[in-house]
């Protein structure tokens, strides 16, 4: 009998969202959707947001399942998580080099800003 594993080691599971968030003079969010996971690690791609102006240049988004982004910046449009050694928490990689903590999406819309 063969059973397909449910999450991994670190409790992600296929289609979880995560989001980051980071900026210099706004704040910009972007999520990804897990789509594959092993053992200790998970493939996620970017997705697209719904957002809602509430102001100038600010609003509210919320996550796209399924709404797949290519070209977005980041190193790949699928991405092999690895995690934070100090919090634990799933670390993406964007073009730059740089590295993202992962948060987990809870349901809640979450505010934006942009600059003009």
């Amino acid at each position: 009998m063969t059973t397909t594993k449910l999450e991994n080691i670190h409790g992600v599971k296929v289609g979880m969202i995560f989001y980051t968030t980071w900026g210099y003079d706004q704040t910009n969010i972007d999520y990804f959707e897990v789509v594959k996971i092993t053992a200790k690690f998970a493939t996620v791609r970017p997705i697209e947001s719904q957002r809602t102006e509430d102001a100038f240049l600010q609003g509210t988004c919320v996550p796209v399942p399924g709404a797949y982004v290519t070209g977005s910046g980041w190193v790949s449009d699928s991405i092999r998580t690895g995690t934070d050694i100090w919090s634990g928490a799933p670390v993406l990689k964007n073009a730059d080099g740089h590295d993202h903590i992962g948060y987990l999406y809870q349901g809640e819309a979450l505010r934006y800003t942009a600059y003009a």
